[in-house]
């Protein structure tokens, strides 16, 4: 899933992941591995942030688009940025 749609199943692996962590949450003696699995979990959210582009609008509105490839994030915008992000 997350090789064919990254935005989707990065909110997929976010969703599964946070059951887990309440799961072991629950279990005394795993909380390490609860922490493990978060930060796993912000991974997934990391993806799914570098997949998506924020950009404003002449009115002043944000507007949140997909790019095309998932590296753009990195490189100046067209919206006139001239530094990378990265």
């Amino acid at each position: 899933m997350v090789a064919l749609r990254p935005r989707l199943g990065g909110y997929l692996i976010a969703a599964w992941l946070a059951g887990i962590i309440v799961n072991l949450l629950l279990i005394p003696g795993f909380y390490d591995i609860a922490l493990r699995d978060f930060g796993l979990l912000l991974a997934a959210l990391t993806l799914v942030m570098a997949l998506t582009e924020i950009s404003v609008s002449r009115s002043g509105e944000f507007q949140m688009s997909t790019v095309n490839c998932p590296f753009s994030w990195c490189w100046p915008s067209q919206t006139g940025a001239s530094w990378p992000m990265c």
